[in-house]
């Protein structure tokens, strides 16, 4: 990928016979079939040569061999121009590696060296699918544990305390939505 899209390594090679011919030709064909098999290959092959054709003209010290190139037809490069997108929003590989690495290191501390592969595991899946805190609506799962079973207070004072439970603020707003 780097001569393809390495814009010093083309002003480098403007000198070559085949710049405009034949270089990078081979990588952009490469890369086609990893990441982009579904987008044409002729038009993306043509695509690059015009490009170049392009970059050789604007910066040849030869006037003589620069070679003319419509600028308003560069505008219409949207082979090569999906091709770009896709390979520059490409992630780095090690990113999905480093992210589950991450986790373990910070669910699996010295203090829970005993934890077993299978609960490591569960907690893991819990870490890499759960949303984002900021949207988490507590109150469906406060709700529902409220309702499974007779909560305090217990005591033969446990109206008077459930009533001071009901009108405290914290608690009305928390379920008055």
């Amino acid at each position: 990928m780097p001569v393809v899209f390495n814009p010093q390594h083309w002003l480098n090679r403007l000198v070559d016979d085949d710049f405009t011919e034949t270089y990078g030709s081979a990588a952009l064909l490469s890369l086609h079939g990893i990441y982009m098999p579904d987008l044409n290959k002729t038009s993306l092959l043509s695509e690059f040569t015009l490009l170049k054709a392009a970059v050789r003209s604007r910066y040849s010290t030869d006037n003589d061999t620069a070679q003319n190139v419509d600028t308003s037809t560069l505008l219409k490069l949207a082979t090569f121009a999906e091709s770009a997108a896709r390979l520059l929003c490409l992630f780095p590989h090690s990113m999905y590696v480093e992210q589950p690495v991450s986790a373990h290191n910070l669910i699996k501390s010295d203090m829970r060296a005993s934890m077993s592969r299978e609960t490591l595991n569960d907690y893991l899946i819990v870490k890499e699918s759960k949303g984002a805190v900021s949207t988490f609506d507590p109150r469906p799962s406060i709700a529902k544990w409220l309702t499974l079973r007779q909560r305090r207070p217990t005591t033969s004072e446990s109206v008077e305390k459930l009533q001071k439970y009901l009108t405290n603020d914290c608690v009305r707003t928390l379920f008055s939505s």
